[in-house]
């Protein structure tokens, strides 16, 4: 019943996967190489280099880059959610719970057009001097402003959909204190 009435009170869900061409290139790339390496010397019995890395260390860099890293690619989203009570976001599968940003908190929200490189040192969940950001993908996002001059940018493939639902919110909740 609990679960239940927590979906119930959401007004705004976006789920976003990781699709930047570059990273996968990168991935691929790491991933082409461990499996070359492996199939070449545990299932050929060739060594690879002029001096290989003993098996048992090999199986563990092939389990980790050559099928681990792609399958977290695969699996990786940004779900960010508005729900009545503040704005969830979470990074799957590496932050198995949500942070929850709280309407309390805020003071407004805007969409903004990013330069992920430039204005905030990359995407992803980082910490930068113009505050902190959540992307998964893209240049657009909605810049949160908080009451204590902090901000926080969400990545977003939908800027003004998510700002509207934030804003009705955050409207909603100015209105019931106020009066």
């Amino acid at each position: 019943m609990k679960n239940q009435a927590k979906h119930t009170d959401m007004v705004y869900r976006e789920v976003q996967q990781l699709r930047q061409v570059w990273l996968w290139v990168v991935v691929l790339i790491a991933a082409g190489i461990m499996w070359y390496a492996a199939v070449k010397q545990l299932l050929l019995h060739t060594p690879v280099g002029s001096q290989p890395m003993p098996d048992d260390r090999l199986i563990v860099f092939w389990l980790l880059f050559g099928i681990g890293l792609p399958a977290l690619l695969i699996c990786a989203k940004l779900v960010t959610e508005v729900r009545d009570d503040g704005i969830y976001l979470r990074f799957f599968p590496l932050q198995l719970k949500p942070k929850k940003i709280a309407f309390a908190e805020l003071k407004s929200c805007k969409v903004k057009t990013n330069k992920p490189i430039l204005d905030r040192g990359g995407g992803g969940s980082r910490r930068a001097s113009k505050g902190k950001t959540k992307t998964a993908s893209g240049r657009n996002g909605v810049e949160l402003h908080f009451r204590d001059g902090e901000q926080f940018l969400i990545g977003s493939l939908q800027p003004e959909e998510l700002c509207q639902a934030i804003r009705a919110k955050l409207g909603k909740r100015l209105r019931t204190t106020d009066a």
